[in-house]
């Protein structure tokens, strides 16, 4: 009784663990979510001129903003300032420069000047609705980490941390 018992568990496992491995198979076209993650190593992947940053990210402005085309060519320089001012850090720094507390303030600075000058070109509204995407931007990437069972530790969480 006891064989026929332990063989029958057997077979079940064996069963089981044969039916595990097989896969799915995925629609036409559509590759495995694992085989789209970091096609190409952050290394190997060309980095963007600021001319083509700015230009970039101008467009995404514009079509969130409906920019006028004396605030596009405003926003383009800016941009093009800032990108080229970030250039030049990522060339001087060295390693472990990252948490250096004066770089660290220098760029809080360059951001605040940034965001003010931003702030001269767009109209109140654009303003607004621009810093109303920021907010809900932030907010969604504090959900998908709740989803994902952390805790999101975002500016707000920083800030605490620093004070």
């Amino acid at each position: 009784m006891k064989k026929i018992l332990a063989m029958l568990s057997l077979g079940v496992l064996v069963a089981g663990t044969s039916f595990a491995q097989t896969v799915a198979p995925q629609p036409e076209g559509r590759k495995h979510r694992l085989e789209n993650r970091h096609q190409k190593p952050r290394a190997d992947r060309e980095r963007k001129t600021p001319e083509q940053w700015a230009a970039a990210r101008t467009a995404r402005l514009d079509k969130q903003l409906d920019l006028s085309k004396a605030q596009e060519k405003k926003i383009t320089a800016l941009f093009l300032e800032q990108s080229k001012e970030r250039e030049q850090l990522r060339a001087n720094r060295q390693p472990g420069e990252r948490k250096d507390p004066q770089l660290k303030a220098s760029r809080k600075e360059a951001h605040a000047k940034w965001e003010a000058e931003l702030q001269k070109i767009l109209t109140k509204k654009q303003y607004a609705t621009l810093e109303a995407s920021r907010k809900e931007k932030r907010s969604q990437q504090e959900t998908r980490g709740q989803r994902k069972g952390q805790d999101f530790k975002g500016r707000e969480f920083r800030q605490k941390q620093n004070s």
